[in-house]
């Protein structure tokens, strides 16, 4: 890649066809803004203040007074009942009553003196600001801002990209993909003035309570869940779920299920089948379906869906915000999408979400030592025993309890690509720590470093105990996967939704104690509790997790030589954040290797990335 290559790679270009988008104006901002738009709306004294294209995505918009509220996203209510909360809301002024709406969501009001925005409490619904010519632009995709403003790529939110499992929490609330435009974090609110100059973010979102017993969360589950699913696959001619063969998936298959039959309709279940030996996925799917009434299963053989890595470099997904995490699995998943859209899917359920609000991080025990110490003590060698590690070592992992301003100036001092990674302290502490692939340079060591020295310097947790960050952390982490997989599907023409992350799941789940809720003898004792009384015993008693070890390595042989041309001469290499010669002694002795496969696929994401980016040819105006 050539130098101007990769300066092009800097200058994203707006939209990506087929994805939704949405863009909240300042006073005379629509000018700037530069694209033709496929919807505008204006406020009561006509001026304009949001544009995009809705695409499938649906802008809901409600006027009480001088007043308009425009939702982004999912809300079960019909609108003659989201007009009458909106009413209510408008006529006790207290506008942010309808953040509480069930659903996943971005919610957009629009009063005489301020607009505001309000992110989704588990992250699904992402949005971003940038200041450009000093007024703030607000939106939910950071390409559109990035194309606005004329900023490139963020290199060093690029360089702590590349590490695993996921960027620290202070770090990814500070920087986004693009020079100068900043995420807006989960549960956050930016209040910004009609002239687009003054613009100010808050926390408005927090977690419940956690001291539900689970006889009292459990039925609260079942129900948010239950209508969760029941009004996203209601009333549509075809709908599907994917069906992995654990809880989750089970759970909400069987939910569709119920709803639909009671239609009579069938729902569609589609299951992945793996090469690895061992992976019991299949069987316990094919369980799960054969005890279920009105449903299609169908398997995705592994002989006739596409391979891990297939197809590229040339074959991907399409360029989004930023590096998606399954770009590996590009032809796998269009492979999913064109079975998908040849059954007509209107809606595809997936599963991802579940274990983050299901369960709660091993830190828990710490706060129950304290509360418990007998019932702790024996969790501890629960928890141990699954681990297969002394419960004394457990517990010394509890004892460490530093600050969390500590514990991130401990994490930037670590080796950041040779220090051995212990689980055991990791689910105990504040969050897991971040690790760089051994390819990566010391240019990219110094700026994770630099990142997490910054951070320690001011950051505050998102709440006053390791257990409850932690699991915030992750939600919001896993969130972001997911939305970036569900944009991914929808330009490939599938509405993925992903109930788990709505917010009275959500809620639903974080307002029972982790200790009722986490439990080493039994798996997701939450959701068993709350299905039960509903769909009966569907869900598997399963204890074990499908791994696909050998469809990556089978993938990686098959299409070594293409890998290897992609790291000769990279866009990484060329920004100076890898090691070229590294990543390919590692692809040509991958056998042996033992190096994560989430190292490779984040770094393989990235590059992929950057080459979108420097193919896209400006077009100005869309």
């Amino acid at each position: 890649m050539t130098q101007s290559d990769m300066t092009a790679a800097r200058r994203p270009d707006g939209p990506v066809h087929g994805l939704s988008w949405m863009c909240v104006l300042a006073d005379g901002q629509d000018a700037a803004l530069g694209r033709r738009v496929a919807r505008t709306v204006r406020d009561v004294a006509g001026r304009l203040w949001l544009a995009g294209d809705p695409g499938p995505q649906q802008w809901r918009l409600i006027e009480a007074g001088p007043v308009q509220v425009v939702l982004i996203g999912f809300c079960p209510l019909d609108d003659a009942a989201l007009r009458r909360r909106v009413e209510q809301a408008v006529a006790r002024d207290d506008l942010e009553t309808l953040a509480r709406l069930p659903g996943d969501y971005l919610l957009l009001t629009r009063g005489p003196r301020f607009t505001r925005a309000y992110t989704d409490p588990a992250g699904l619904r992402r949005l971003f600001q940038a200041r450009h010519d000093g007024r703030v632009w607000l939106s939910d995709r950071a390409g559109v801002l990035a194309s606005v403003t004329g900023a490139g790529v963020d290199e060093q939110w690029l360089a702590a990209r590349l590490g695993s499992p996921e960027l620290p929490y202070p770090v990814a609330a500070r920087i986004g993909p693009y020079h100068g435009v900043t995420p807006i974090p989960p549960g956050h609110r930016l209040t910004l003035t009609l002239d687009g100059r003054t613009a100010e973010c808050t926390r408005y979102w927090e977690p419940p309570e956690a001291v539900l017993s689970l006889e009292e969360g459990a039925p609260l589950l079942g129900q948010a869940l239950a209508d969760a699913v029941s009004t996203r696959v209601g009333g549509l001619s075809a709908a599907s779920c994917q069906l992995s063969g654990g809880l989750d998936s089970a759970a909400l298959s069987a939910l569709a299920a119920r709803a639909r039959h009671a239609e009579d309709r069938d729902t569609l279940l589609v299951t992945v089948a793996s090469r690895t030996a061992g992976n019991d996925d299949l069987p316990w799917a094919r369980e799960v379906a054969d005890r279920l009434t009105g449903v299609r299963h169908q398997v995705l053989d592994p002989a006739e869906h596409p391979a891990m890595y297939a197809g590229l470099p040339g074959l991907t997904l399409p360029v989004l915000d930023e590096p998606v995490p399954s770009a590996a699995s590009a032809a796998r998943i269009r492979h999913l999408t064109q079975v998908l859209t040849a059954e007509g899917v209107g809606v595809h359920l997936n599963g991802q979400g579940g274990d983050e609000v299901l369960g709660a991080p091993v830190a828990y025990l710490r706060e129950e030592l304290r509360r418990r110490p007998r019932d702790a003590w024996r969790r501890i060698r629960g928890h141990a025993a699954l681990s297969g590690v002394s419960p004394w070592r457990l517990l010394a992992a509890l004892a460490d309890a530093p600050s969390y301003r500590d514990w991130l100036a401990q994490a930037a001092g670590e080796d950041l690509i040779h220090a051995e990674r212990d689980r055991i302290s990791e689910v105990a502490a504040w969050e897991a720590r971040i690790r760089l692939p051994v390819w990566a340079t010391g240019q990219t060591v110094a700026i994770l470093r630099d990142q997490l020295r910054k951070a320690a310097t001011g950051a505050e947790p998102l709440a006053p105990t390791p257990a409850r960050h932690h699991e915030l952390v992750r939600l919001h982490a896993v969130a972001r996967r997911s939305a970036l997989y569900r944009d991914a599907l929808e330009t490939l023409g599938v509405q993925a939704h992903f109930p788990f992350y709505d917010r009275d799941v959500v809620a639903a789940c974080l307002a029972v104690h982790p200790a009722q809720r986490t439990d080493p003898w039994q798996v997701k004792p939450l959701l068993h509790a709350a299905l039960g009384p509903i769909v009966g015993p569907v869900l598997p008693e399963r204890r074990t997790k499908g791994h696909y070890n050998h469809d990556i390595m089978h993938g990686l042989l098959a299409n070594r030589k293409a890998l290897l041309e992609m790291f000769d001469g990279s866009a990484l290499a060329g920004l100076g954040l890898i090691d070229d010669a590294c990543v390919r002694r590692l692809i040509g002795a991958a056998e042996a290797a033992r190096t994560p496969p989430s190292f490779l696929n984040e770094t393989l994401a990235c590059e992929i990335w950057l080459r979108q980016l420097a193919a896209q040819t400006p077009k100005g105006t869309t």
